[in-house]
């Protein structure tokens, strides 16, 4: 009998689905997993199109951008704190970006993109503590440094001497200008040698910065000096250091006003004063604390510091620091050290400063009744 070659077809093809449904599904094999440097990666933004359309020198920059934008992923799933990132830069002086660590290290990052290579400057090589601290001595001498930028190159210079800098090149890998992981590619922490180096920087630039006093800064202090001098005189009864560093300045303000010394004479009196005030606290790592700060130099800092010690010179210091006119910042420092030296001599019902206090000071009438209105 003759087998119709249609129907035989037909009948294979009916036993192969049946077959094929009868048999156990086979498991699908999953997608690989990706890495941590991946999935970051996955989260940036994709510059391919860009990087098709630029040119040679254009792509150098996307690989810049692409770099920091790594960077700055991965310090935010670190949970780092910026304290300088590049576009807050003015100069291209420094390392790319600078972070705080909640336990309290200070993190220097070089950010790379794709292949570009670490460069060497000020005779090392980027990615290094010794490149990191060169440059942040560079951004304190720089007039055209910001104040951001000055700050946080001291934060690097104090955790540098501290042995709390760690300096790590990030790169971010990836192909066409798609992001494909963002890797640590280095740490490196400061050497002795190098931290030795890092507290020689800030006591040079302390040294710099005490007795420097600019023609437009005594004309801030001048005021400062006659009116606010005397007041925080007030909290400095009880305080033996600088106390007499803030009288002088008073004092010397006082003949100025009345004619009595020259404007030389009397600029060369209060950086001889604020020079003795800081230098007199330099034992307690106060003296390069103030000197390397960016605000107004030592014309006041005498006063401030020896004055209401430690805890009001560093609230002053950190407004002028942050850009607050001087004037304001010693003004609201004064207010709060005037009422806290009231309250801590107001007896039962005592409305203003005993009298006694005034006189052991030196003040007139007018003082006194000027500072018991408060």
């Amino acid at each position: 009998m003759k087998t119709n070659p249609v129907n035989l077809f037909k009948t294979i093809a009916i036993m192969s689905l049946l077959l094929s449904a009868l048999a156990p599904a086979q498991p699908q094999t999953p997608a690989p997993a990706l890495s941590p440097a991946q999935a970051l990666a996955g989260e940036l933004a994709s510059q391919r199109k860009a990087w098709m359309d630029a040119s040679l020198e254009g792509r150098i920059g996307l690989a810049e951008t692409l770099g920091e934008e790594g960077a700055e992923a991965l310090a935010r799933k670190e949970g780092w704190r910026p304290l300088l990132l590049r576009a807050q830069k003015n100069l291209r002086i420094g390392p790319d970006q600078i972070y705080e660590a909640a336990n309290g290290k200070i993190i220097v990052v070089e950010a790379k993109g794709g292949s570009s290579p670490l460069n060497s400057g000020y005779g090392h090589l980027q990615g290094t503590p010794e490149h990191a601290v060169e440059g942040a001595k560079r951004l304190l001498q720089s007039p055209s440094a910001s104040e951001g930028e000055k700050a946080a190159a001291r934060k690097i210079l104090e955790a540098a001497s501290d042995g709390k800098l760690e300096v790590r090149v990030i790169r971010t890998r990836h192909v066409l200008g798609k992001p494909m992981e963002v890797v640590v590619e280095s740490i490196e922490n400061t050497a002795p040698k190098t931290a030795k180096l890092a507290g020689e920087y800030l006591e040079q630039a302390a040294q710099k910065a005490v007795p420097k006093v600019a023609d437009r800064t005594l004309r801030a202090a001048g005021p400062a000096f006659r009116y606010g001098g005397r007041t925080l005189g007030l909290a400095a009864a009880p305080l033996v250091v600088g106390g007499v560093a803030l009288m002088e300045g008073s004092h010397t303000e006082r003949q100025y006003q009345a004619g009595e010394i020259a404007a030389q004479e009397r600029g060369e009196r209060h950086a001889s004063t604020a020079g003795g005030a800081v230098g007199g606290l330099g034992g307690m790592g106060a003296g390069a604390a103030v000197g390397t700060l960016a605000g107004p130099p030592g014309i006041i800092i005498g006063g401030v510091v020896g004055g209401v010690g430690g805890d009001a010179a560093g609230r002053w210091l950190a407004k002028t620091a942050a850009g607050k006119k001087v004037g304001q910042a010693l003004q609201e420092e004064e207010n709060r050290v005037v009422n806290g030296a009231q309250g801590f001599y107001r007896g039962a019902g005592e409305r203003t400063l005993p009298p006694e206090a005034y006189r052991g000071l030196g003040l007139s009438v007018t003082d006194e009744r000027a500072l018991g209105a408060r």
